[in-house]
């Protein structure tokens, strides 16, 4: 059988010619290089191709030659602040839908913790959720709940069960949301991001961390952790500008 190579690896000997790692999806849909299963490439294609590269041959970039125009907006969805109203927007005007992708008992990640000054040890009640249009996934967001909160329902939510959880913590411990600290930056996608949003070439990610609390600040209520199609999302904030003195 022919040698393989994972994706780690096959995208730091792409890395050696100055491609990135959305190289690999690309040429593996446009039959370049062979896919055995996910992650998995032909070692001797990627070789060839990358040697090829190196002596100054041309890699045929693509059996027809598609116009796409890296700046072409999909959407103009608004994330503004307002708890969930993106995917209010989202789902009316785009008939978008969200699945709960998986459930865990986990601690928040490192740099997330950082963030928000939560100790790295503490653990959360963790839901991943894949939202999409159609089939194109448009955001990836992971939602960390205290544990705390939720020790009575916890075992239906581990079972999968999709209890909006934020109103059970009102009902039953009388606490709202009434404050966000939102963090927003930009960055390229991962491999990870590459496969999971089916992207057949790099594309921004804005990436929105936010914290929840109650009244008393500090109640936290949740923390998440979104990952949104730039083409898909613009970022508002409306605020009102003190008189010139």
């Amino acid at each position: 059988m022919e040698d393989t190579m994972n994706a780690p690896e096959a995208t730091e000997l792409l890395a050696t010619v100055g491609l990135s790692s959305a190289t690999l999806r690309r040429w593996a849909r446009i039959g370049t290089i062979r896919r055995f299963q996910r992650n998995v490439y032909s070692r001797t294609d990627l070789m060839k191709a990358v040697d090829g590269i190196k002596e100054g041959k041309k890699i045929k970039a693509s059996r027809e030659k598609v116009a796409i125009n890296p700046l072409e907006r999909k959407a103009n969805i608004v994330i503004s602040g307002q708890f969930g109203s993106w995917t209010e927007v989202a789902e009316r005007d785009y008939g978008a839908t969200s699945e709960v992708c998986s459930v865990e008992i986990a601690s928040l990640p490192e740099h997330v913790a950082k963030l928000f000054h939560i100790s790295p040890d503490e653990r959360f009640f963790k839901r991943v959720r894949l939202t999409r249009v159609g089939a194109t996934v448009i955001c990836s967001w992971a939602t960390y709940y205290p544990l705390e909160a939720i020790n009575d329902i916890l075992e239906p939510l581990m079972s999968g069960s999709a209890a909006h959880i934020t109103e059970h913590v009102k009902q039953k411990h009388q606490i709202t949301a009434v404050s966000n600290r939102d963090v927003y930056y930009s960055r390229m996608t991962t491999l990870e991001e590459l496969n999971k949003f089916q992207l057949p070439d790099d594309e921004a990610i804005l990436v929105l961390q936010r914290a929840s609390y109650g009244a008393d600040k500090s109640q936290l209520i949740l923390i998440s952790d979104m990952a949104l199609l730039g083409s898909w999302f613009i970022h508002e904030h409306e605020y009102d500008m003190a008189e010139a003195s």
